[in-house]
């Protein structure tokens, strides 16, 4: 009897958990294909001579390095009050900050400078990684949720320097894809890029495409095409104090990070004049000297030769970026970093043939991409929709997308119910999916969007499109969260509110131990570092209030 009742218990228990999941259409899969993960900007902690005792990690911001340069602050706040400032002085200091992160830099040829890389090179499983695999968001979350799918011993993750050049890293992803075969004893992988890492699957399959070992590429968050961010190569710099205001009380309100306290910019906001900041911002960004030393003292010394920050560049502002660039002397064009970048220009070219040829030869094809987050206003582009980071229109590989706080002026098969996107322009419109107001990879353990992404990895077909997908677990293509990632219906006739951003579920929110720093490293480096590059002051202060990174998850 007590047996019977134990196995009765069981079964409601599994029957249970197979209806709370999001992806239960999904069948599960039988464990015939690794997966392996290749993580964005920042997903491997940078160290200075790694594996040995003078090991210490580097390129982590340091509130207390800024709070030591009083001067720096006190012009930041004479700034911010309308007070005169000189803009030369305040250069000066800004670089003196940036000399504490020399020791990331690339030299001309796009190589680190100084023994630095990563620390965590894995070759087996994530099975024996347990700290990682108890991560609660973004990469570690996602890995988690597949394991959870297909046993932890299937699924790996390539950890590489993110500073170094995409072709180059391709190759090594090509010998670690070889040993995964190799160990498993199968023909193929699946291979999971977000953000950055995107641009390595990109290059990857440029390069090794024809081997046939991969049996679906999903890319999630992807820069493979852009990010409108690197405008800042071309010199596009637009400092409007509306604008400003419009995007520090978007992300305040709607977006939560353990990495960013945001309600410290919050009220730095409120207390300070950002009309003031943006005066003394635009004062810079229109005189080209200062413009020239910006770039050449604050910019060039740490990230200036760093190869992935400029194969971000989408391809259509690729030469205007380089003729901006050389014509202050910040790109050499005759060194073998601008050889490295323009081999990338060129495979982003060939991406969209590259991925058709995939799908052609049976390679199952998954583009995700998020929006309903306003973009970094410190360019042109300001009004884009994005995840916070990347460019939703980049990220899906051509969607059409309403200004944010907006929306088109069109119907169809392949436009969201809130009139925001068309993915009828993607590249591969059938295979691609939109989470609404998910933060960038911010994918939460658990969490009904995070089954559902988990399922489209996982997904035991060989093939899958937006209507295999949707006959199976009633999901189309675009998918609306809620403040716990619930998948929730969009509301009817009316664009919903960025959801999805505020983690109010304290099971869902990642200690800094087993945090993956994805979200909040691509985010810091991003702002921090090329935001920081071109507009200096605005994004000191934003780096005020940064919080010290914690990799710890990957050691």
């Amino acid at each position: 009897m007590k047996k019977n009742l134990r196995s009765l218990l069981c079964g409601l228990l599994a029957l249970v958990l197979v209806c709370s999941c999001a992806g239960a259409a999904f069948a599960k899969d039988n464990g015939t294909t690794p997966v392996i993960s290749v993580h964005g900007m920042g997903g491997s902690g940078l160290y200075l001579n790694p594996g040995t005792e003078d090991e210490q990690q580097v390129g982590v911001f340091d509130a207390k390095s800024l709070l030591s340069r009083g001067g720096l602050i006190q012009n930041v706040l004479a700034a911010v009050g309308g007070k005169q400032t000189d803009p030369n002085t305040v250069i000066d200091q800004i670089a003196d900050l940036m000399n504490d992160y020399r020791n990331i830099a690339c030299d001309e040829d796009g190589n680190s400078i100084y023994n630095v890389g990563i620390a965590n090179y894995w070759t087996d499983s994530l099975k024996n990684h347990p700290g990682y695999l108890s991560g609660t968001s973004n990469e570690p979350a996602i890995c988690r949720q597949v394991a959870q799918n297909i046993g932890a011993d299937k699924v790996y993750a390539f950890n590489y320097d993110w500073r170094l050049d995409a072709c180059e890293t391709a190759a090594k992803l090509a010998d670690f894809v070889d040993q995964v075969k190799a160990k498993t004893g199968k023909k193929q992988v699946t291979l999971i890029g977000s953000s950055a890492g995107t641009v390595i699957l990109s290059a990857y399959i440029d390069q090794y495409g024809d081997r046939g070992d991969i049996r679906r590429l999903v890319m999630i968050d992807g820069a493979l095409t852009g990010v409108s961010v690197t405008k800042l190569f071309c010199q596009d710099l637009l400092f409007d104090a509306d604008v400003v205001k419009k995007y520090l009380d978007r992300v305040t309100t709607s977006y939560h990070n353990p990495d960013f306290d945001f309600s410290q910019l919050n009220r730095l906001a409120n207390s300070l004049n950002v009309g003031y900041l943006c005066d003394f911002l635009t004062q810079v960004a229109e005189d080209p000297a200062l413009v020239e030393r910006v770039y050449n003292e604050i910019f060039y010394p740490v990230f200036g030769c760093i190869p992935m920050l400029w194969e971000f560049i989408p391809y259509d502002d690729f030469d205007d970026s380089v003729d901006a660039m050389t014509a202050i002397g910040f790109l050499d064009q005759s060194s073998g970093l601008y050889k490295k970048i323009t081999r990338y220009h060129k495979v982003q070219k060939r991406l969209p043939g590259n991925l058709k040829a995939m799908q052609k030869a049976g390679t199952d094809v998954v583009i995700v991409a998020n929006y309903g987050l306003p973009n970094i206003p410190i360019n042109s582009a300001y009004a884009n929709q994005t995840d916070i980071l990347i460019d939703t229109k980049y990220a899906s590989v051509g969607a059409t997308t309403a200004d944010y706080g907006k929306a088109l002026k069109r119907t169809g098969a392949h436009v969201s119910p809130d009139r925001i996107v068309d993915a009828a322009t993607c590249l591969l419109p059938n295979n691609t999916w939109f989470f609404k107001g998910v933060a960038h990879v911010n994918f939460w353990y658990d969490s009904q969007a995070t089954k559902f992404l988990a399922g489209l990895i996982t997904n035991p077909k060989k093939k899958q499109s937006v209507q295999t997908v949707k006959a199976a677990t009633g999901n189309g293509q675009f998918v609306n969260t809620d403040e716990k990632q619930n998948i929730v219906p969009f509301s009817a006739g009316k664009s919903t509110n960025s959801s999805g951003t505020k983690n109010t579920n304290s099971k869902n929110t990642a200690t800094a131990a087993v945090k993956s720093p994805a979200t909040g490293a691509h985010w810091s480096l991003a702002v921090g570092g090329s935001g920081l590059a071109a507009s200096g002051l605005l994004f000191a202060l934003y780096a005020l209030f940064a919080k010290k990174k914690n990799d710890a998850a990957t050691k």
